[in-house]
This record gives structure tokens, sequence and C-alpha cells, in this order.
């Protein structure tokens, strides 16, 4: 139904150079560490079994693309402030507002914002910096294409490539941990940045209340895959904000009607074709306590406090 979350669908994003202290490479250290001394059952959760998790979980980018769709109006007021990038001093901080600013920036270039664009991705830069992750992406190409309305769809390939490749990067290097904090702050972004749009509505779209429903399958995912950190620091407090965000969910429904898959041709090709249907079911209220629980764990995730 969507394009899943991944470092390649994230931004929209920028050049960085590697340029770290003694201090903050520590603390990149110590994060990576958290991978080689999980106490998991890897055979149940083999890379695989991770990737499977992330692919459920649907990108940002296309969030604010129904909301676009939707003809509501770009909100720079929702944004995550720009100047907080040069605070955040841990590597945990670094990678989740990572996340946060890709997915501001994805809002951004869906409203064509061009003129916003610049500063998000200077921020970006200066964390994918700290994280030793900057030298898949040319920050002068991205700007002159951010001055140039007609450009934003190169801007979205070139970058999209860069993520994939970093993602790609950090895999190689066992350093998912870095890759699952980008995206959760990715994903809490775009879904926050949503539901405030579209929860103060006095007759919120229905579509759009649908597409937050229907994001009780990624938080699940999420939950599952940040509890694989659970014994380790930084993690804690995360599992407790999303099991707060579970039970705003809890009532929402996610149905499907089955139905026998058929056999056609399309554009020349015998294809099977799947006829089961799915629903959503979530009232505003619903849409709203899940507003107020993922305001809760933006602002814990974009404050300084780790």
């Amino acid at each position: 139904m969507y394009k899943s979350l991944s470092l390649g669908v994230l931004f929209t994003g920028v050049l960085l150079t590697s340029c770290m202290n003694d201090e903050n490479d520590a603390q990149i250290k110590a994060l990576d560490s958290i991978m080689s001394n999980l106490e998991i059952d890897t055979a149940n959760v083999s890379g695989e079994v991770l990737d499977q998790i992330v692919k459920t979980v649907p990108s940002p980018l296309v969030m604010s693309s129904f909301l676009e769709a939707t003809g509501a109006e770009f909100s720079q007021d929702l944004l995550h402030d720009k100047g907080m990038a040069d605070d955040y001093a841990s590597a945990f901080q670094m990678a989740v507002n990572l996340g946060v600013y890709g997915a501001d920036l994805g809002y951004i270039n869906v409203y064509k914002k061009n003129h916003i664009a610049v500063d998000y991705l200077n921020a970006i830069k200066r964390l994918a910096d700290g994280l030793k992750v900057g030298q898949f992406f040319d920050i002068q190409a991205m700007r002159r294409m951010t001055a140039n309305r007609n450009d934003i769809d190169s801007l979205i390939n070139i970058t999209t490539q860069g993520f994939e490749d970093m993602d790609v990067y950090l895999k190689e290097r066992n350093r998912d941990v870095i890759s699952a904090l980008i995206l959760y702050g990715g994903w809490v972004e775009g879904t926050y940045i949503a539901c405030q749009v579209i929860g103060d509505m006095p007759n919120p779209p229905k579509d759009m209340m649908e597409r937050i429903g229907e994001q009780k399958l990624a938080l699940k995912s999420l939950y599952d895959l940040l509890s694989i950190y659970k014994q380790q620091p930084y993690f804690a407090a995360l599992i407790e904000e999303l099991e707060n965000l579970r039970q705003a969910y809890e009532g929402v429904e996610l149905i499907t009607e089955d139905a026998e898959a058929t056999m056609e041709e399309v554009d020349g090709v015998l294809t099977v074709v799947d006829h089961s249907q799915s629903s959503v079911r979530i009232t505003v209220d619903q849409l709203r306590e899940i507003r107020t629980q993922l305001t809760k764990i933006r602002n814990h995730i974009t404050s300084q406090v780790s």
C-alpha cells in the first residue's frame, strides 16, 4: 500500500563531511557497541527479520503527500526548530533528530517550499557530520536544486540514492541501531505533522484519519524493533512512550476482508490479482488521543534531554 520507510525514502538531503571531536567519537562508539552487546536470540531476530519489520513502516514523505492532496495548507510552525541541530550532543540525540529533520524536509519539498529547504539541509548536515555518515551526499548540488522549483524531483532522487547508500554502509558496519533511531525519528515526525494538521479540523478528512489509523501496524513494527534494545541505555524511555501510544491505538480497528485471488492479464502479462480489501475504523476522539501521545513523544525526542 505504501512505499516502506527506509533511509533512502526518508529524506531529501545534503552533503556532509565528517568532522568529530574525541568526545563525540566516543559517544558514537558507545552507541555502535550496543549492536555487538545485545543479548537477543539472533536466530529469531536476524537481519532479514529486521528488514521485514522496517518494510511495514510507511515513509513520512508519503504521509506528507497525502496531506498535500487533501488541500491542507503548509504550516511552517509544525517544523522542528532548525537551530536546535547545534544543541544535540549525544549520538542518540543526533540519530533520532536526523530522522526528525529528514521528515521535515520531506514535508517542505512536497509543498515545494524551496526557500525553507536550505535551512533544513544545513541542520541535517550538522547532525550527519556528527554521526560520520556525511560522505554520501553533495550539499552544494542540493542547494542548487533548492533554488529551482523544477528540480524538486531531481533533489528527491539524488538524495534517495544517497540515503540508501548510507543505510547499506551502516548495516555493513553493524551500525543498525543508528538506522533504527533515524527511522524512528522520521516516523514520529511525519505522523506528528499529519496528526497536528488534521486533528484541529472540525471534520477531519476520512481518508487522512484512515492513514493515521493504519499507523497502528507501523507502530507495532517500531515497538518490536526498538524493544530489541530495551536493556540498553537511552531506550527505556522510548519503549515506555511507545507503550502509551500503543494504548491510544488500542481501539483502532484494522479490518481485512479476504477474497479469492484471480489470474488476470495486466499489460500483456498474466498476473495474480488480490481482491482482498482493507478498512480502518478510527474515531475523532481516538485520533486526538493519538495526537496527544505523539506530541509527548515528539517533544521528548526533540528536547536536549536524552
